[in-house]
């Protein structure tokens, strides 16, 4: 998250005890509490959902309340706090095989783009090499993915 620090302050959110980088604000919750969702979010620029579970786990246990249930309630709650900007990112995984991903330094590159943006929407293939030889990454925001994986 280096780089998503010298662009903007970081208001994280985590069910799970996180120790502040920098002047990063905290936020101890579920991701499907939509109060405290809410609370977290007032006056942000924008909303980044990436909690998420990967498709290998149990579905009514952990995809059903952390993917569904808290892909939702993320969506409500940049409704009700009236933020301007929402950037969700999946998994790729869901429309090809494991070996495609994307770096951290090119996702971070990436989400200060989406972030920074006027565009209202767009769906955008965020992989690095050697992905991008398989997805077309074009995008309204000027994203370029590294020729070879950059650091974060």
């Amino acid at each position: 998250m280096p780089k998503l620090r010298e662009s903007f302050r970081l208001r994280l959110l985590d069910v799970a005890p996180q120790s502040p980088e920098g002047d990063d604000e905290i936020v101890h919750a579920d991701v499907r509490d939509v109060d405290a969702m809410t609370g977290a979010c007032v006056g942000v620029r924008a909303v980044v959902h990436l909690a998420a579970e990967h498709d290998e786990a149990d579905f009514r246990t952990l995809l059903l309340p952390k993917n569904i249930d808290g892909t939702w309630s993320a969506y409500e709650t940049a409704v009700r706090a009236r933020t301007p900007r929402f950037v969700f990112a999946s998994s790729v995984q869901a429309v090809g095989p494991a070996s495609v991903w994307c770096g951290a330094g090119d996702l971070a590159r990436l989400l200060v783009a989406a972030v920074l943006s006027d565009v209202p929407f767009a769906l955008v293939h965020a992989v690095s090499p050697p992905a991008t030889e398989r997805f077309d990454t074009s995008n309204p925001f000027d994203w370029t993915p590294c020729e070879r994986p950059c650091a974060a």
